[in-house]
């Protein structure tokens, strides 16, 4: 399988791998776990990043299915 281009340029940092995910993935929803098995890394790894995430606005809730929540 090919990089993207994004991943070309910024590495293969984890954090760059959820980006380049959610940017191949946009208007699609997922679960935290969803996104982690997407870019290819480890659930501890989203977790390290996600309150990057959160704080530059690169993520959002979509939906709510009781304790499960949906980002985009």
């Amino acid at each position: 399988m090919e990089k993207s281009l994004l991943l070309r340029l910024t590495g293969d940092m984890p954090i760059f791998k959820i980006i380049d995910f959610l940017v191949e993935n946009k208007g699609m929803d997922f679960t935290k776990l969803d996104m982690a098995k997407g870019a290819g890394i480890a659930r501890a790894s989203l977790f390290n990043y996600w309150p990057e995430l959160e704080q530059r606005l690169l993520v959002k809730i979509t939906r709510q299915f009781g304790k499960t929540k949906l980002y985009t």
